[in-house]
């Protein structure tokens, strides 16, 4: 199951009613996010967190720091696992909740 949703991810409720939707708990939920706060709430809701910055991002102390917190950093939605090798480290894939914020 795939959800697409926009302008959210400075708020942890959006994460949990998505992962309610799902059926499942936050924390059996995988988030993907480019911007500091979407990092903080994906953890304060209790999803694994995927960091994935912008490059124009890189070397701002507060960013690097809400990237830190984040439970993996990829450089590129390139660098994602093969899915056997994800499937190894996450077990069955969770179900996947995408959010995009302002283009920029």
């Amino acid at each position: 199951m795939f959800f697409l949703i926009s302008n959210f991810s400075d708020d942890l409720q959006v994460y949990r009613v998505c992962a309610e939707i799902l059926g499942v708990e936050p924390a059996d939920c995988v988030v993907f996010e480019d911007a500091p706060p979407g990092i903080y709430s994906a953890k304060a809701a209790g999803c694994f967190t995927i960091a994935i910055p912008e490059t124009w991002m890189l070397g701002d102390s507060a960013a690097e720091e809400a990237f830190a917190h984040a439970d993996l950093r990829l450089k590129s939605l390139e660098n994602l696992l093969q899915p056997a090798e994800w499937n190894d480290i996450f077990g069955p894939l969770p179900p996947l909740l995408v959010g995009f914020g302002n283009p920029t």
